[in-house]
């Protein structure tokens, strides 16, 4: 079984793997430092993920002793608990970037001077034209802002960083909905009525 704090290590290695990100500057981040999420300057986006990893595996960050607890559950500690949550926060993400980036404007986006064959993965899956994401990039300036129906409203951004960055709304919905299926099946386990909650 593992820790609270090693689940969260779990989702984050998860995240690199798949080139998402739970900062809108992963670029600036150094190999040396390790996890975002184990720093001191750790963003929102990972006490949402271990608020989910907790509830769903019933581990606890620290006992008044300030010791880490686990409560015996056979769903504790399970590494592939924490892949599901981030697969429901990039279901929700996907929603989200959907919402406020309209199919027809993602469809004439390109950045200026740049083929679409400019954008494909090379064999490491990398993207052969960086991304810019981070603070004082075009991207960052409307980030969070929107609905965009037309690609003139986004002036330079590159919006591929919207479809990299798991966002704290993403998580926090995860949660919710987490938070609603407990509730429902305690309810249930106690026949209550559902509709009540």
């Amino acid at each position: 079984d593992y820790s609270c704090e090693e689940l969260v290590q779990i989702g984050e290695r998860t995240l690199e793997e798949r080139r998402m990100y739970i900062t809108p500057q992963p670029e600036s981040l150094a190999k040396d430092r390790g996890l975002l999420c184990s720093s001191e300057e750790r963003p929102l986006q990972c006490s949402w993920l271990q608020a989910a990893a907790a509830l769903q595996t019933g581990c606890s960050r620290n006992d008044e002793g300030g010791h880490e607890t686990i409560q015996n559950d056979r769903t504790n500690g399970n590494g592939r608990t924490v892949r599901n949550i981030l697969e429901s926060s990039f279901r929700a993400m996907s929603q989200r970037v959907l919402n406020t980036y309209k199919l027809t404007m993602l469809n004439d986006f390109t950045i200026k001077g740049r083929s679409p064959a400019d954008f494909k993965p090379n064999k490491g899956n990398v993207p052969s034209v960086s991304l810019a994401c981070g603070e004082g990039s075009k991207f960052f300036d409307i980030r969070g802002k929107g609905p965009f129906d037309d690609v003139s409203m986004i002036g330079d951004a590159d919006v591929r960083c919207a479809f990299r960055l798991l966002e704290s709304d993403d998580l926090r919905m995860t949660l919710i909905k987490n938070i609603h299926g407990k509730l429902v099946e305690n309810c249930i386990d106690h026949r209550m009525d559902v509709k009540d909650i």
